[in-house]
């Protein structure tokens, strides 16, 4: 599978990312857009928006979304945040989501759950990091 990435700015990102949810509830698109460097990223016809960059000494996503009708995107992404951050010169990379079907799927890749975030006794979304 070819992938193609291309560089986008915040504003073009910020609507793609409306789709996301904060398990804290601070964020907003725009400022999940604003956090980091902005970029689509396409193979096979789909694409998915994210919004990557350095945070406490490692490569982390703060928003993805895939395009809507785009299916399968979460191993590029997943992908793309790992060549990221070794490029970068970062030793690990991390995300956070509300997505326990994306949480798995990370695990297959090597992914580790470092961190639960839950309000009283319900987990509403994990944080994970990879060694890259």
């Amino acid at each position: 599978m070819q992938i193609h990435v291309q560089a986008v700015s915040p504003f073009e990102a910020a609507p793609e990312f409306s789709q996301c949810i904060d398990p804290d509830g601070r964020d907003t698109p725009d400022e999940m857009a604003r956090a980091g460097k902005c970029f689509k990223v396409s193979a096979s016809g789909c694409a998915v928006f994210m919004s990557i960059g350095s945070q406490a000494g490692q490569m982390w996503c703060f928003a993805a979304a895939a395009r809507q009708g785009s299916r399968g995107m979460a191993d590029v992404a997943l992908h793309f945040l790992e060549h990221a951050a070794r490029v970068t010169g970062h030793a690990t990379a991390g995300f956070q989501t509300a997505r326990m079907g994306l949480v798995r799927r990370a695990q297959r890749r090597g992914w580790e759950i470092v961190k639960h975030i839950g309000r009283d006794w319900k987990t509403v979304g994990w944080v994970l990091e990879k060694k890259v």
